[in-house]
């Protein structure tokens, strides 16, 4: 399992036990964050079409992180913690 959803699950758990959601299986915290994610992805869409910076921004990092992978995958042993 991915470590967001167990973070998800985590959550979702704990916050049924202090009375203030209730208890989901895994399925539901799946449907849950993919919501989340799907409603995050829409917002960043709309931000990136109301202000052209933002969206400039973003293509940046997308190309970033195009490098970073790059130099990550042709010398792995570098990028170890």
């Amino acid at each position: 399992m991915a470590a967001y959803l167990r973070e998800a699950q985590a959550e979702n758990t704990q916050n049924y036990l202090k009375g203030i959601d209730m208890q989901l299986d895994l399925s539901g915290v799946k449907g849950e964050v993919r919501d989340q994610t799907l409603a995050m992805e829409a917002e960043m869409a709309q931000l990136a079409l109301d202000n052209p910076e933002f969206s400039q921004a973003l293509r940046k990092l997308a190309e970033l992180f195009g490098i970073y992978n790059t130099k990550k995958a042709a010398n792995p042993f570098d990028f170890d913690q």
